[in-house]
């Protein structure tokens, strides 16, 4: 709004930020009264991992979503211990996805892209392990190329992300090559080869890009 005496003028409720060592601020509407304690009960979580308690980490973290279930740093850090500890897959992808959806609330830039980072790792990795359970050319391959294009947005240059594309289009490039049909048994047949045949291509194309 503006002013008669100082002009333009922002007003917030939140968690506000400088913007390049620039007056003008941006707010994050505080959602929950609680999210104020989840983020203490987050940071004692992250000082247990630092001493190699996973035991008490896992339970601050559960804690502090227990206090705000929408806030992704604690799914995050949840997620990362359950990789690292031996949890399973299972788990760790339930508590990405919750964060993954929960993005736009992420208060930490750079926690915010470390976790596109460690997603799009997590899912290529979970594509490489469950692949022969599919019939189909998964979804976790799609969910990297979207997670990867993220994190290119807030860094062009990042080599973990282009990496993260590049090698995606390679495993669908594999998946398809290896799933095409080795007879054309009618016409109709002959046909959707030629297309799958063509996508497989475009496939190798983009990750040789």
């Amino acid at each position: 709004f503006n002013t008669s005496f100082f002009g333009q003028q922002l007003r917030g409720e939140g968690y506000l930020r400088l913007i390049d060592n620039k007056v003008m601020t941006v707010a994050m509407p505080l959602e929950s009264e609680s999210l104020e304690d989840a983020i203490v009960l987050k940071k004692q979580g992250d000082y247990f991992v630092a001493k190699g308690d996973i035991a008490n980490a896992i339970s601050y973290y559960k804690k502090s979503i227990k206090m705000d279930k929408n806030y992704p740093e604690a799914h995050y850090a949840l997620g990362k211990v359950h990789t690292t500890s031996g949890e399973g897959y299972v788990s760790a992808g339930y508590e990405y996805k919750i964060a993954w959806n929960s993005r736009d609330k992420f208060l930490d830039l750079h926690e915010k892209h470390q976790f596109y980072l460690d997603y799009m790792k997590y899912l290529l990795n979970r594509f490489e392990t469950e692949a022969y359970k599919n019939t189909n050319v998964a979804t976790d391959l799609d969910a990297s190329l979207e997670v990867s294009k993220e994190a290119l947005k807030m860094s062009p240059s990042n080599f973990d992300a282009q990496y993260s594309i590049s090698y995606a289009y390679f495993l669908y490039f594999l998946k398809m090559r290896d799933t095409q049909p080795k007879i054309d048994t009618d016409e109709k047949m002959a046909e959707e080869k030629a297309m799958l045949r063509k996508k497989t291509e475009e496939y190798l194309g983009k990750s040789q890009e």
